[in-house]
Parts: structure tokens; C-alpha cells; sequence
């Protein structure tokens, strides 16, 4: 055991300095404590010096209706009706598409295939094949209600060439020429053979040259389901997400004709020149807003809404400004898509009545906020926060003092929206269609703004 110094010199060295600093710290105490208890009355200034009566203010601005509205047609010209991946077949709410084909069957002879090989005897069997989307499968969940329970294809042998620049438009005539196909075989429920006979494909090859086919639903007896079913087009490039693994390794994804030979056995596969949806039906967007808008991907149709802020004073402050739309789910189809909410120039609105091409929207536009995943089928009431569009209305000026417009426009995930752009597949891939109630329905489901707004009256008061 050490002495009792050794313990007392191995104590901290601090222990003297903060008794020091203890002391020092009592005495300051009574000094304020003595100071405080002497002292006059606290100085008033600066007592009272506002008299804090702020009125504010919340009021509400209810928009049921758009003073104007448009439904803005987008072409994009890198990707025409003749260049799109997806062909679509049947009809579903006021739209309807036919299958137009060519083939140029001059070159299909050669030293392997010869003329002789084209007899009744040799060819075991001809069929035109489509590949249908894995989305449009009719046992599969994606396909948004959009698959008809029946579908019946009619094939016909035009006579002449057809000018595809007038599609989408009506369907060629088809006036006293054969259905070429009575039935059809469904393979690993999206491989579509429409078997022909072989007489009219002898004829075909034996002449040459380019031959046009059309693809029709069947609307007699048997007549087809309601419903738009998409197939692979020979433009086909996403075909690793939207068909069936057993058929992605195909060079062949555009609508081919297949001849089995019985010697040599072998399939002749024959690939077209070209491939169309003709879109013979399609509905216009609404010419009024009381009769409801869409919003329209495929072939790009986007709405475009205007509201009158000239009821809103100056100087405010905008709390919240929340559009509401309802969309009308028994009637719109499609895939998952995103909805955004943009600002467009006014100039673009008044200036382009044929519409606007994809890269004029694009630098037209501000995005404001957005939805993503949204089924056409099953969402309906749909509503977006642009409370920093109207603050930007009532503030933005032009040179002459006036309010500077812009509309309101609903588009899905465009590549410069990136935010929103959550699928490989640009909106010209899949034919959807969300339909919004318009300002006359019964039960108030039009579109609306409701703005909540903040009025600062006086400040009053002063320094004594």
C-alpha cells in the first residue's frame, strides 16, 4: 500500500483551479442578484412597438369548368403509322383497325426455291402467322380487359396496290373478294396461324410481284368480341419485353407467310415489305369540354385545359391549387401509364391546329407533377397539386403589366419527362386510351380547379 502522501500526490492537478472557478461563480451571482433587485422599471422600448392584428385571410376559388380546351393531336415523324412496332386488330369503343400487308413475291424464287416446288401435291400447308403480344394474351392479367373473348380473322387478296399515306383512314374495298381463311390456329396462346389455301398461293408466286392482303376482324356470323389486340409488327424492336420467351428468338416478328414442302422438307418462311394498323375508326378527341376529353397514346392525342385566374387579386399568396379529373374507367382501356402535368405555351395552343410534333411539345412544355402506374381500367378520380403553375400565372407579367397564359396539358411519359418515363416503351408502342368525364355530367365528375388562397389585410399598430 502506497503512503498516504503518494495518494494525495497522484490526486488530478485540476482540482484547486476548479474550486477557483466555482467561488468565482457564486460571487458573480449575488453581484446580478443585488444589481437586479435595485433596478428601475424595464425601459419600454420596443414594448408594443406592433400591435400584431394580421387578418389573414383564407379564401377558396373553385373552377368547375376550363375556359378553354383543346384535344392536341402529337405526330412524331420519326416514328409514322407505317414505322410502329405494334399492329392492332378489332374494335373497341369507337376505334377499329385493320391488318394491311404487301409482300413481293417476285423474289421469293431462287435456286433453292423453284417454281416447281409450288404444287398441290408438294405443299403440305400455307398459313399467314401473326405474333400477338404476351400483353393482349387472352389468359393473361395485363391485358387491361382489352382482349375480346372471340376473335375471328377474315383474310383478303387485294387487286391492286394500296397508297398507305391515306391510313389512318378507311379500309380499302373488299367488294366481291374471297375470305381466303375460314378459321385459325392459336399456339402457345399468342402464335396466330390463319391457314389459306394453297390454289391462290401457286397463282401468287406463278405471277409475281407485289401482292397486298388485308386482315380483318370478323363482324358477321361468327362475329368477333369487343376489343383491340395487338400483334408484332416487322419494326418490331422490344420484342424481349413484349412477347412470349418462345418466340423472341425469331429473325421473322412481322406478319409471315409460312409454306410447308413435303420434298425438300422444309418451311419456306416469306417476310413483308411492308405492315400497317389502318385504324379504318378513330375517334376524334372531343370538340367541347362538356362532352368530355381523353388523353390518347399510340396515336398521340393530348388534352389541353385553360382556366380563367382573372377572378384571383394581385399580391396574394396561392396555399394550394389542386386539379381534379375523373376518368371514366368502364370506358377506357390500355396498359399501365403515367400521367404528367405540364405547362404549354400559349403560342403553341393558338398557332397549330393540324397539332404538334413530338420535339415542338418538348420544348413547348414544363413539367409541373405527375402519376405513374396508372390503369386506365381502374383508376378514375385523379388529382394533381399545380399550386406552383397558378402562383406563376398571377405573378408572370408580360410588358404591357397583363397575366402571361398557359394551359394545362395531360401527357404520358414522354422521354424529355423523365421523372415520369418509367417504361422502355415510348407512348407510340401501345394503343391506351383514358377517357375524363366532361364538365356536363350529372354527378359533378368534370374537370375542376380548386385553389386555396391567402388575403394579407393592413398591419396595425406602433411604438408607444
Amino acid at each position: 500500500m502506497l503512503p498516504r502522501f503518494e495518494k494525495w500526490k497522484n490526486r488530478p492537478r485540476h482540482s484547486g483551479r476548479l474550486s477557483g472557478l466555482i467561488v468565482a461563480t457564486l460571487l458573480l451571482s449575488l453581484v446580478i442578484f443585488f444589481a437586479a433587485c435595485g433596478s428601475d422599471d424595464p425601459n419600454a422600448v420596443g414594448v408594443e412597438l406592433v400591435d400584431a392584428e394580421i387578418d389573414a385571410l383564407l379564401e377558396l376559388l373553385d373552377l368547375e369548368e376550363p375556359s378553354e380546351y383543346r384535344g392536341l393531336s402529337i405526330k412524331d415523324p420519326d416514328i409514322p403509322l407505317l414505322g410502329q412496332e405494334v399492329l392492332y386488330l378489332g374494335q373497341k369503343g369507337g376505334d377499329a383497325s385493320s391488318i394491311l400487308l404487301e409482300y413481293d413475291l417476285g423474289q421469293v424464287l431462287n435456286e433453292t426455291i423453284t417454281l416447281d416446288l409450288f404444287t398441290q401435291e408438294n405443299i403440305e400447308t400455307v398459313n399467314f402467322r401473326l405474333l400477338m403480344l404476351s400483353a393482349y394474351d387472352q389468359g393473361d392479367s395485363n391485358a387491361q380487359g382489352t382482349f375480346p373473348w372471340e376473335t375471328w380473322y377474315e383474310l383478303y387478296h387485294l387487286d391492286d396496290p394500296v397508297d398507305t399515306s391515306v391510313f389512318p383512314g378507311p379500309d380499302p374495298s373488299i367488294d366481291g373478294l374471297p375470305n381466303l381463311n375460314t378459321n385459325y390456329i392459336l399456339e402457345d396462346a399468342n402464335l396466330v396461324y390463319l391457314p389459306v389455301p394453297k390454289e391462290p398461293l401457286i397463282d401468287w408466286i406463278t405471277t409475281g410481284g407485289t401482292h397486298t392482303f388485308l386482315i380483318k376482324e370478323g363482324d358477321e356470323d361468327p362475329a368477333s368480341g369487343e376489343g383491340l389486340t395487338g400483334y408484332s409488327s416487322m419494326d418490331m424492336k422490344h420484342g424481349g419485353t413484349t412477347l412470349e420467351p418462345t418466340t423472341i428468338g425469331s429473325d421473322q416478328l412481322g406478319p409471315s407467310i409460312y409454306v410447308k414442302f413435303t420434298e425438300p422438307d422444309t418451311m419456306l418462311i416469306i417476310t413483308p415489305d411492308l405492315d400497317l394498323s389502318t385504324f379504318y375508326l378513330l375517334a376524334d378527341a372531343p370538340a367541347a369540354i362538356n362532352d368530355g376529353f381523353i388523353m390518347r397514346t399510340g396515336l398521340r392525342s393530348y388534352p389541353v385545359l385553360y382556366f380563367d385566374f382573372s377572378s384571383l387579386p394581385d399580391g396574394i399568396f396561392i396555399n394550394r391549387a389542386a386539379l381534379s379529373v375523373t376518368n371514366n374507367t368502364d370506358s377506357s382501356w390500355g396498359m399501365l401509364e403515367s400521367i404528367v402535368v405540364s405547362e404549354l405555351e400559349r403560342e403553341f395552343f393558338d398557332s397549330e391546329p393540324d397539332g404538334l410534333t413530338l420535339s415542338n411539345l418538348e420544348n413547348s412544355v414544363y413539367p409541373i407533377t405527375g402519376m405513374t402506374s396508372l390503369d386506365p381500367s381502374y383508376h378514375d378520380v385523379m388529382e394533381f397539386n399545380v399550386t406552383t403553375y397558378v402562383q406563376r400565372m398571377i405573378n408572370l407579367l408580360d410588358e404591357q403589366g397583363n397575366r402571361i397564359e398557359k394551359g394545362l396539358i395531360l401527357t404520358p411519359g414522354e422521354d424529355f419527362l423523365p421523372s415520369y418515363n418509367t417504361s422502355t416503351l415510348d407512348p407510340d408502342f401501345y394503343f391506351n386510351k383514358f377517357n375524363f368525364f366532361g364538365s356536363d355530367d350529372p354527378d359533378g365528375r368534370g374537370p375542376r380547379l380548386k385553389i386555396t388562397y391567402t388575403v394579407n389585410e393592413a398591419i396595425q399598430g406602433g411604438g408607444k
